[in-house]
Order: structure tokens, then C-alpha cells, then sequence
């Protein structure tokens, strides 16, 4: 039996460092990187067919050292560390998405917002000394949009679908 021990609050690792601008092949991208996916599909779209159509992609994120944090809801990181753990064996640390945000993770992060959702948290807009990724589907408004959709006022914006093609 596999023994996958689960760290505290407040842990060290080594031989991570503080990043502030993405690592090859991200390094010419602005450290935020906002990217809209399709939810408009004739099947209901769930977050098990996210975790299920993304977690290749998410995989090789990490093992490129590309993102090292993954912010999500509660149930959406076990899905994902279920899905992780069979192929991916580094470290990488998951973030209950309802925590209050703090500017103390130093480490490239993936934000991944579910299909059901209506709202991007409100910590997206606030300024990070770190690269972010914030992955959301594109029916949701934006109060900070003037009613728009969340991705067409925003920089740094891209389809997810491009995104992936044009770089992974």
C-alpha cells in the first residue's frame, strides 16, 4: 500500500524558489494568464468532464514546472489528485479556492474554476507577485466588466482551446 503523506498548513520544501514570470515555454506570457473555455455544448456540462478532458494538460503543466499550485474547489482537488497521482509523482500543492486569499504562496499557479460556476472569486483582480492561471468557462458575468462576460474586457485573455494548441 502506497503511503501519500498530506502536509500541514504551514510547511517548507526545498528547492523551490519565488517565481514572478513563468517558466519556458510561458516566459515571454504576462504573468497573468486568463484563458475562457466553451461551457455552450449540447450535454450539461459538468466538472467530471472537465477533470476528465483537462487533466492530461493539467499533468503536463506540472511536470514541466510550469505551474506548481492548484487553486479549485475541495471536491474538484481530490478528482484531480485521484487523476494526478496515477501519472505524475513531483509535488505540488492544492489550495481550497473559498480560503481566504494570501499573497504568500510564492509558487506558479493554476486557478481552475468549474463549468457550474457564476462567479469568478474576487481574489482573481486582486494584484499577485506571482504568475497566475486563471482557467473559467465563458457564460460567467463580471461585476469588475460592467455586466460583460468575464474574459472580454479583460487582458491577458485566450481561448483555452487555442491556448493549448499554440503551446502544448
Amino acid at each position: 500500500e502506497v503511503y501519500l503523506p498530506e502536509v500541514g498548513h504551514y510547511c517548507s520544501v526545498i528547492g523551490f524558489v519565488e517565481q514572478n514570470s513563468w517558466s519556458e515555454p510561458l516566459n515571454n506570457k504576462n504573468p497573468d494568464l486568463n484563458l475562457y473555455y466553451s461551457t455552450s455544448t449540447r450535454e450539461t456540462p459538468s466538472t467530471a468532464k472537465f477533470i476528465d478532458k483537462y487533466s492530461s494538460w493539467i499533468i503536463t503543466l506540472l511536470e514541466r514546472g510550469i505551474i506548481s499550485t492548484i487553486r479549485a474547489e475541495p471536491h474538484v482537488l481530490t478528482m484531480l489528485k485521484d487523476k494526478i497521482f496515477r501519472k505524475y509523482k513531483g509535488f505540488w500543492v492544492g489550495i481550497d479556492i473559498n480560503q481566504s486569499f494570501t499573497s504568500e504562496v510564492r509558487w506558479p499557479e493554476l486557478i481552475l474554476i468549474m463549468p457550474e460556476a457564476n462567479i469568478i472569486p474576487e481574489f482573481v483582480y486582486e494584484l499577485s507577485f506571482t504568475p497566475r492561471m486563471l482557467v473559467a468557462p465563458d457564460h460567467i458575468i463580471s461585476d469588475h466588466n460592467n455586466g460583460a462576460r468575464w474574459w472580454e474586457k479583460t487582458t491577458h485573455t485566450s481561448n483555452l482551446k487555442h491556448f493549448k494548441a499554440g503551446n502544448f
